[in-house]
């Protein structure tokens, strides 16, 4: 569905993060996705959606009044609370009401806006989903060793000599539970690291910072955060001074 945004509406980017997310607006106002930054049309969602792992940064508008609830699901957790392979969600949008119906959607809504504090919010749902999808058990082992070695900088190679699956199998196996491949996932984990040691020590180089993270050098760095983020350190810097991955692009 397409709309014209309102106007005085703010927006940001969103940086990749490797996890899918789940937003839902208690108000049932739309989530407005944009092709970029100058996109005057954008796409309107339904209040409660589903954001698919990405590769690169995506445009929203912002509407900071809206009460919403939402969530990041750890690597593996869509496709369990889906039942949908990941790579079906992978770099879009999609409304919650196609994936859980729209019985269990207003359900849940209801069940949070009665409930009290944030934090009482997010038990309710923790609650409801425990007891709405009982078949939900755990990723697959091998997936879930995958993602603890790939966190502590494994090599995808190594990782796939442990698990004692095909490399082929291997990687179908995790990009199906994951909604990126090994390769294209650790590229994302490697980026967040860098931007949270640039948060937590705004000093120091891109250079010193590329080392910490894993990169060659500082040119690899800067390569990766032009092509996943779309801008260069400094403009990051300067847009990240709140969030290391919302990057607010203009106030209404």
């Amino acid at each position: 569905m397409h709309a014209k945004p309102k106007p005085n509406i703010s927006r940001e980017l969103v940086l990749p993060t490797g996890m899918a997310h789940i937003v839902l607006r208690l108000d049932d106002s739309p989530v407005r996705i944009l092709e970029n930054p100058n996109d005057q049309q954008g796409i309107c969602y339904a209040g409660s959606v589903i954001g698919g792992v990405r590769e690169t940064t995506y445009c929203k508008e912002i509407e900071p009044l809206t009460p919403a609830v939402g969530m990041l699901l750890r690597p593996g957790a869509l496709e369990l609370l889906s039942g949908a392979p990941a790579t079906e969600f992978s770099g879009t949008h999609t409304s919650l009401n196609s994936v859980w119906g729209d019985s269990s959607v207003a359900q849940i809504l209801e069940i949070l806006r009665c409930a009290g504090t944030l934090s009482q919010k997010l038990d309710a749902l923790e609650i409801f989903l425990r007891r709405c999808l009982p078949q939900v058990q755990c990723a697959h082992v091998a997936v879930t060793h995958a993602l603890s070695r790939f966190a502590s900088g494994a090599r995808v190679a190594d990782v796939v000599l442990e698990t004692g699956l095909s490399h082929r199998h291997f990687i179908k196996l995790f990009t199906t539970s994951v909604g990126l491949s090994p390769k294209r996932f650790q590229r994302i984990q490697r980026l967040n690291h860098a931007v949270s040691i640039n948060k937590k020590f705004p000093t120091l180089s891109w250079a010193e910072i590329a080392a910490a993270s894993g990169y060659a050098d500082q040119a690899h760095l800067i390569r990766e955060l032009r092509r996943i983020v779309g801008v260069l350190p400094s403009k990051y810097r300067q847009l990240s001074q709140h969030s290391t991955h919302h990057l607010p692009l203009f106030q209404g």
